[in-house]
């Protein structure tokens, strides 16, 4: 599976949290995402796991060419969009 090897953690980043994201109520567990941020995995393709707090999603990355390990990355809304 894609999360069959230990996840990288990532760092999280701090971005104004009095964004009002309520408007993305559509993002749930099993929705495909393009990832926007971290620069390092930028447009990488990941599905939303699990939410991880109010402002935050666990989104897992697959690994592919460019990274050998799966990611599992804690992201805001506006650290990706939903695709489809």
């Amino acid at each position: 599976g894609v999360l069959s090897r230990k996840p990288l953690w990532l760092d999280k980043i701090m971005i104004n949290s009095s964004l009002d994201l309520t408007h993305m109520g559509s993002i749930k567990p099993g929705t495909s995402v393009q990832v926007l941020y971290p620069p390092y995995v930028e447009g990488a393709v990941g599905v939303i796991t699990a939410r991880e707090s109010r402002e935050r999603w666990l989104v897992s990355v697959p690994e592919d060419e460019l990274r050998p390990e799966p990611l599992l990355l804690s992201l805001r809304e506006l650290e990706f969009k939903a695709m489809g």
